[in-house]
């Protein structure tokens, strides 16, 4: 999903039960600190709904080769809140970040699926809620 210019940020939810919606985080490491993105809520497709959705997020606001770290929040209709992440991305013209599988309250634990294509690698990691990672493998295309 060549952008240009940012870094695209897509997620999946697999239901929406008790979803109000989403904030996405920028940081300048795993540590941040976290700068929220969205200047409001970005709101639950099919709240209450037990099937999912998918959002996306395009970050304009980077500068190629610096590496990012992202979090999302989403925020159930009680207001209590989930923190899922961090991933991190660098731009550098042809970037793309794919954030998926992230289950609302209720759901078996999320799992966030983090592709990211730079310069003709793809290097997909599986994030557990507690934040391990395990590589799934790597495709080099030169």
């Amino acid at each position: 999903m060549p952008q240009g210019e940012g870094i695209l940020l897509t997620w999946e939810t697999a239901a929406e039960l008790q979803n109000l919606g989403f904030n996405i985080y920028r940081g300048e490491s795993f540590d941040g600190p976290w700068t929220k993105l969205n200047a409001t809520l970005i709101p639950a497709q099919n709240p209450g709904a037990t099937f999912g959705a998918k959002y996306e997020w395009l970050d304009t606001g980077v500068t190629p080769e610096v590496t990012y770290s992202y979090r999302l929040e989403d925020v159930d209709l009680h207001g209590a809140s989930t923190f899922h992440g961090p991933v991190s991305a660098m731009a550098t013209g042809v970037t793309s970040v794919v954030v998926m599988s992230f289950g609302a309250h209720g759901v078996a634990p999320a799992v966030l699926l983090l592709t990211v294509a730079v310069a003709g690698a793809l290097v997909v990691q599986r994030w557990q809620r507690n934040g391990a990672a395990r590589k799934q493998g790597a495709d080099k295309h030169c």
